[in-house]
Protein backbone atom coordinates (compact mmCIF):
# COMPACT_ATOMS: atom_id res chain seq x y z
CA UNK A 1 0.00 0.00 0.00
CA UNK A 2 2.86 2.07 0.68
CA UNK A 3 4.37 1.69 -1.87
CA UNK A 4 1.45 2.32 -4.22
CA UNK A 5 0.68 5.64 -2.25
CA UNK A 6 4.66 6.55 -3.09
CA UNK A 7 5.55 7.20 0.88
CA UNK A 8 8.31 5.91 3.03
CA UNK A 9 7.63 2.66 4.49
CA UNK A 10 7.98 4.44 7.58
CA UNK A 11 4.99 6.54 7.04
CA UNK A 12 2.24 5.67 9.35
CA UNK A 13 -0.23 2.94 9.07
CA UNK A 14 -2.77 4.73 10.48
CA UNK A 15 -2.86 7.67 7.97
CA UNK A 16 -2.33 4.91 4.82
CA UNK A 17 -5.32 2.75 6.17
CA UNK A 18 -7.36 5.45 6.80
CA UNK A 19 -6.96 7.71 3.59
CA UNK A 20 -7.21 4.48 1.37
CA UNK A 21 -9.84 3.44 3.34
CA UNK A 22 -8.44 -0.22 2.88
CA UNK A 23 -8.15 -2.68 5.89
CA UNK A 24 -5.34 -5.29 6.54
CA UNK A 25 -5.09 -8.27 4.54
CA UNK A 26 -5.78 -10.57 7.25
CA UNK A 27 -9.25 -8.54 7.71
CA UNK A 28 -10.01 -8.21 3.77
CA UNK A 29 -9.28 -11.84 3.39
CA UNK A 30 -11.00 -13.21 6.58
CA UNK A 31 -14.15 -13.80 4.74
CA UNK A 32 -12.55 -16.48 2.79
CA UNK A 33 -10.91 -18.03 4.97
CA UNK A 34 -13.71 -18.56 7.88
CA UNK A 35 -15.90 -20.19 4.86
CA UNK A 36 -12.97 -22.55 4.38
CA UNK A 37 -12.74 -23.23 8.13
CA UNK A 38 -16.54 -24.01 8.09
CA UNK A 39 -16.39 -26.10 5.03
CA UNK A 40 -13.11 -28.08 7.29
CA UNK A 41 -15.82 -28.46 10.07
CA UNK A 42 -18.32 -29.87 7.95
CA UNK A 43 -15.66 -32.42 6.43
CA UNK A 44 -14.71 -33.50 10.09
CA UNK A 45 -18.55 -34.01 11.22
CA UNK A 46 -19.39 -35.98 8.29
CA UNK A 47 -16.07 -37.91 8.80
CA UNK A 48 -15.67 -37.75 4.62
CA UNK A 49 -12.44 -39.59 4.36
CA UNK A 50 -10.29 -36.93 2.96
CA UNK A 51 -6.40 -36.01 3.41
CA UNK A 52 -7.51 -32.41 3.90
CA UNK A 53 -9.69 -33.63 6.73
CA UNK A 54 -6.89 -35.62 8.39
CA UNK A 55 -4.97 -32.20 8.39
CA UNK A 56 -7.92 -30.50 9.52
CA UNK A 57 -7.84 -32.78 12.24
CA UNK A 58 -4.15 -32.89 13.33
CA UNK A 59 -4.27 -29.36 13.44
CA UNK A 60 -6.91 -29.35 16.03
CA UNK A 61 -5.55 -31.72 18.27
CA UNK A 62 -1.91 -30.81 18.07
CA UNK A 63 -3.16 -26.80 18.43
CA UNK A 64 -0.76 -25.91 15.34
CA UNK A 65 -0.35 -22.34 14.03
CA UNK A 66 -2.94 -22.08 11.59
CA UNK A 67 -5.86 -23.74 13.90
CA UNK A 68 -4.56 -21.67 17.08
CA UNK A 69 -4.63 -18.79 14.67
CA UNK A 70 -8.35 -19.43 13.19
CA UNK A 71 -9.41 -19.73 16.93
CA UNK A 72 -7.53 -16.46 17.95
CA UNK A 73 -9.36 -15.13 14.77
CA UNK A 74 -12.82 -15.89 15.29
CA UNK A 75 -12.48 -14.95 19.09
CA UNK A 76 -11.70 -11.36 18.12
CA UNK A 77 -14.83 -11.36 15.96
CA UNK A 78 -16.49 -12.37 19.24
CA UNK A 79 -17.84 -15.36 18.01
CA UNK A 80 -18.52 -18.02 20.99
CA UNK A 81 -17.93 -21.67 18.97
CA UNK A 82 -21.22 -23.04 20.06
CA UNK A 83 -21.88 -23.06 16.09
CA UNK A 84 -20.26 -22.50 12.41
CA UNK A 85 -19.29 -18.63 12.35
CA UNK A 86 -20.92 -16.22 9.50
CA UNK A 87 -18.25 -15.31 7.27
CA UNK A 88 -19.96 -12.39 6.37
CA UNK A 89 -20.92 -11.10 9.47
CA UNK A 90 -17.31 -12.27 11.42
CA UNK A 91 -15.17 -9.97 8.62
CA UNK A 92 -17.92 -7.26 9.81
CA UNK A 93 -17.11 -7.45 13.19
CA UNK A 94 -13.24 -7.23 12.33
CA UNK A 95 -13.10 -4.39 10.50
CA UNK A 96 -15.94 -2.63 13.48
CA UNK A 97 -12.86 -3.68 16.00
CA UNK A 98 -10.21 -2.13 13.73
CA UNK A 99 -12.34 1.17 13.28
CA UNK A 100 -12.35 1.44 17.09
CA UNK A 101 -8.40 1.00 17.56
CA UNK A 102 -7.54 2.90 14.35
CA UNK A 103 -9.53 5.50 15.91
CA UNK A 104 -7.76 5.14 19.29
CA UNK A 105 -4.10 5.21 17.77
CA UNK A 106 -5.16 8.53 15.66
CA UNK A 107 -6.54 10.48 18.34
CA UNK A 108 -3.35 9.49 20.74
CA UNK A 109 -0.33 9.77 18.18
CA UNK A 110 1.18 13.56 18.44
CA UNK A 111 2.33 12.53 14.90
CA UNK A 112 -0.81 13.16 13.22
CA UNK A 113 -2.05 16.12 15.34
CA UNK A 114 -2.29 17.73 11.61
CA UNK A 115 -4.00 14.87 9.76
CA UNK A 116 -6.60 14.60 12.69
CA UNK A 117 -7.32 18.14 11.83
CA UNK A 118 -7.84 17.20 8.09
CA UNK A 119 -9.69 14.42 8.81
CA UNK A 120 -13.24 15.29 9.92
CA UNK A 121 -15.23 12.77 8.92
CA UNK A 122 -13.46 10.00 11.96
CA UNK A 123 -13.41 6.96 9.83
CA UNK A 124 -11.39 4.91 7.55
CA UNK A 125 -12.44 6.06 3.79
CA UNK A 126 -11.26 6.81 0.53
CA UNK A 127 -10.13 10.39 0.15
CA UNK A 128 -10.56 12.80 -2.84
CA UNK A 129 -7.13 13.44 -3.06
CA UNK A 130 -5.73 10.17 -4.01
CA UNK A 131 -7.70 10.82 -7.52
CA UNK A 132 -5.19 13.31 -8.76
CA UNK A 133 -3.56 12.17 -11.62
CA UNK A 134 -0.10 13.54 -11.05
CA UNK A 135 1.88 11.22 -9.33
CA UNK A 136 4.02 13.70 -7.31
CA UNK A 137 1.24 16.10 -6.73
CA UNK A 138 -0.53 13.11 -4.56
CA UNK A 139 2.83 11.82 -3.29
CA UNK A 140 3.48 15.27 -1.51
CA UNK A 141 -0.04 15.81 -0.23
CA UNK A 142 -0.03 12.16 1.04
CA UNK A 143 3.02 13.04 2.68
CA UNK A 144 2.11 16.21 4.09
CA UNK A 145 -1.01 14.64 5.61
CA UNK A 146 0.64 12.17 7.31
CA UNK A 147 3.60 14.02 8.73
CA UNK A 148 5.87 11.91 6.54
CA UNK A 149 7.98 14.94 5.47
CA UNK A 150 11.23 16.58 6.54
CA UNK A 151 9.81 19.92 7.80
CA UNK A 152 11.73 20.98 11.35
CA UNK A 153 8.40 20.24 13.28
CA UNK A 154 9.20 16.44 12.35
CA UNK A 155 12.80 15.94 12.31
CA UNK A 156 13.30 17.73 15.71
CA UNK A 157 11.03 15.16 17.34
CA UNK A 158 14.24 12.44 16.88
CA UNK A 159 16.74 15.04 18.13
CA UNK A 160 17.84 13.70 21.62
CA UNK A 161 18.45 15.54 24.86
CA UNK A 162 22.19 14.99 24.35
CA UNK A 163 22.05 16.59 20.57
CA UNK A 164 19.89 19.77 22.08
CA UNK A 165 22.97 19.83 25.00
CA UNK A 166 25.85 20.08 22.79
CA UNK A 167 23.89 22.51 20.00
CA UNK A 168 23.06 24.51 23.33
CA UNK A 169 19.56 24.80 21.84
CA UNK A 170 15.85 23.81 23.21
CA UNK A 171 13.28 21.75 21.35
CA UNK A 172 11.26 25.07 20.23
CA UNK A 173 14.04 26.34 18.76
CA UNK A 174 14.79 22.89 16.96
CA UNK A 175 11.23 23.02 15.11
CA UNK A 176 11.44 26.73 13.89
CA UNK A 177 11.08 27.75 10.62
CA UNK A 178 14.96 29.15 9.45
CA UNK A 179 13.32 31.74 6.83
CA UNK A 180 11.00 33.34 9.55
CA UNK A 181 13.69 32.93 12.21
CA UNK A 182 16.69 35.29 12.46
CA UNK A 183 19.70 33.38 14.31
CA UNK A 184 19.91 36.71 16.47
CA UNK A 185 17.49 35.27 18.15
CA UNK A 186 18.99 31.96 19.56
CA UNK A 187 20.26 33.68 22.97
CA UNK A 188 16.50 34.11 23.89
CA UNK A 189 15.14 30.53 23.10
CA UNK A 190 15.39 29.50 26.82
CA UNK A 191 13.09 31.87 28.23
CA UNK A 192 10.06 31.02 28.89
CA UNK A 193 8.22 33.87 27.29
CA UNK A 194 9.44 33.22 23.56
CA UNK A 195 7.60 32.74 20.84
CA UNK A 196 9.10 30.09 18.35
CA UNK A 197 7.63 30.43 15.03
CA UNK A 198 7.40 26.18 13.72
CA UNK A 199 8.09 24.89 10.92
CA UNK A 200 4.92 22.91 10.82
CA UNK A 201 2.08 22.39 8.09
CA UNK A 202 0.03 25.06 8.57
CA UNK A 203 3.26 27.80 8.37
CA UNK A 204 4.43 26.07 5.01
CA UNK A 205 0.95 26.45 3.68
CA UNK A 206 -0.15 29.70 4.77
CA UNK A 207 1.89 32.09 6.14
CA UNK A 208 6.00 31.23 4.85
CA UNK A 209 6.89 33.55 1.67
CA UNK A 210 9.07 31.16 1.44
CA UNK A 211 7.35 28.51 0.32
Amino acid sequence: MKWTLMVHRKCSNIACYGDTGRYPLAITLSQQVISYHNRLVNLDAAGVPALVRHAFVEQRQSNLPWYRNMNSLLQRAGHTGQSLANPKEMRAKLQSCFDTIWNEQRLCSSKLTYYNSLKVTPKIAFEPFLNLHDHESRRSVMKLRSSSHRLNCETARYSTEKDLAKKGVTTAWEKRCEFCTSDEALPFCHLPFYDTIVEDERHVLIACPRF
